[in-house]
């Protein structure tokens, strides 16, 4: 594909080129004049994937890797998910702006956005990433949000998604409900070693959704041709309460697993201690666990994305996690 860039814009052929994969779209975007010709291949371009090595950004980032599409790991830490390269990776770092130029210095499609969960608020940060991101010609963000923020918040990812929003950009807003992994992430210990699962919801009912199903839909948002519907709540194909997840893992993994109902402090407690996060921090987590006793319009409401995966698919997918 060849491009005549007006010189009338100097500085901006480098943008512009950035910019082809949204020439049908937008054409006013080149001007076609005979100063200047360059050879671009949209193929090159590259999905940047930020957390890549988290469980849903290495998803993300294998199932565009298997359709053939060029990935590249926005990393922090320099970890890695299981089949790429520190070739494919950069520098990213949210709470420091001198690594965006980096993360962006090769001609990039879309970026999935994943935002730490942190003490400090760095909002401010992912937005003026996107501003320049937008500079570079980039056209398309995926924001992982969750259900129980909402873009009016002014804070944090509310503040993002707001951005993205106001701003016009196409994005898509991924919001997930209730985590199957979390069960890795927080009980994982007192299930091996207690045959435990510590909750504040006696009875409550919940759409457990897969990192799996989540990953796919947010690939989608990354690969549309374009994003019409900017945002969706998913939720999984089934609604558990906690004694029905303890009897399925009981199932799965040959031995009792029993559900004990424990106050919230205590599950902070129990949060902090397995994260290192500060027990305020862990209790902003059961906080929102807690909203779900009472959010059944959650799992009812039309319009929700419902994947696929059950919790007994999930638990045999990941047995030896909780036996090693």
């Amino acid at each position: 594909m060849r491009h005549r860039l007006g010189s009338e814009t100097p500085g901006l052929a480098y943008k512009l080129c950035y910019a082809c994969q949204s020439l049908e779209t937008t054409p006013a975007l080149h001007t076609y004049l005979p100063t200047y010709t360059h050879t671009h291949t949209p193929t090159n371009m590259a999905y940047l994937i930020t957390g890549g090595a988290s469980n849903i950004g290495s998803t993300i980032a294998r199932l565009l890797k298997e359709s053939n599409e060029k990935v590249i790991i926005g990393t922090r830490s320099g970890r890695l998910p299981a089949g790429f390269e520190a070739s494919e990776s950069v520098k990213l770092d949210w709470s420091d702006p001198t690594t965006f130029d980096g993360a962006l210095a090769q001609p990039i499609k879309g970026v999935y956005i994943l935002v730490p969960i942190s003490a400090v608020d760095v909002s401010d940060n992912v937005i003026a990433f996107v501003n320049k991101a937008v500079e570079k010609g980039v056209g398309r963000f995926v924001l992982m949000s969750g259900s129980a923020v909402k873009k009016e918040a002014g804070f944090g990812l509310a503040k993002v998604h707001l951005h993205l929003e106001e701003k016009g950009l196409d994005h898509f807003v991924v919001q997930p409900v209730a985590f199957m992994d979390n069960f890795l992430t927080y009980h994982r210990e007192s299930i091996r070693e207690d045959g435990e699962i510590k909750s504040v919801l006696p009875t409550a009912r919940i759409a457990f959704i897969s990192t799996l199903d989540i990953a796919k839909l947010a690939t989608k948002g990354l690969t549309n041709e374009k994003n019409d519907v900017t945002e969706k709540l998913i939720i999984g194909p089934e609604r558990l309460s906690y004694n029905q997840v303890a009897e399925i893992l009981s199932s799965t993994l040959g031995r009792e697993i029993k559900h004990t109902v424990v106050s919230p402090d205590e599950l902070a407690q129990h949060y902090a201690n397995l994260t290192g996060w500060p027990v305020q921090m862990a209790g902003f987590i059961v906080a929102a666990e807690l909203e779900f006793e009472k959010e059944e319009e959650l799992w009812t409401r039309s319009g929700n994305e419902i994947g696929k995966e059950t919790f007994k698919e999930w638990a045999e997918r990941n047995k030896e996690k909780f036996l090693a």
